[in-house]
């Protein structure tokens, strides 16, 4: 039995696009692969920044109680010391100066849609019994910090925000 030169060009094109699939198949997953590990990293870089947050909170707390000085208003200073931190093997946004930013919400009437982020804002923050402080920064009991990762992947723009809750104690 002689194939055809019909069924021969058949099998071929049938071949050809069952190739095609397998590398497409392949190279997309490579890619996800690549996405995954990038998001790992930045979700690790942005835990290991929060409770580098929440210490710093601590060790403010234990300084506020034994000196003068306001506990909100040190905290923030320090987390502004280091407010931008790189991440090995991720790019950053172009002009960021890093991957991960530290950001504390001194206004206890922003909400969380101007915020883009769910932190139960607005809120009291310096326990006055009022929601109407636009800086809190001299008297907060409760500080709300976003620790966000924004980096590239193949040249698209991730980001990944995490809301911390800092709290004198």
């Amino acid at each position: 039995m002689a194939l055809t030169l019909l069924e021969a060009t058949v099998g071929v094109s049938i071949l050809a696009v069952g190739v095609l699939a397998i590398t497409s198949t392949a190279l997309a997953t490579d890619r996800i692969e690549l996405e995954a590990t990038d998001h790992d990293r930045a979700r690790a870089a942005v835990t290991a920044v929060a409770e580098r947050v929440r210490d710093t909170a601590r060790e403010v707390g234990v300084w506020a109680t034994t000196t003068e000085g306001s506990w909100a208003s040190e905290l923030i200073e320090r987390l502004e010391a280091t407010s931008t931190v790189p991440v090995a093997d991720l790019v950053p946004w172009p002009a960021a100066s890093g991957v991960v930013t530290i950001r504390p919400i001194t206004d206890e009437t922003v909400t969380d849609s101007e915020l883009g982020v769910f932190v139960g804002m607005p809120r009291d923050l310096d326990l006055d019994g009022a929601i109407d402080a636009n800086d809190v920064s001299a008297s907060a009991v409760l500080l709300p910090v976003l620790v966000t990762a924004r980096w590239q992947t193949d040249g698209i723009k991730r980001e990944l925000v995490q809301p911390v809750l800092a709290g004198r104690y």
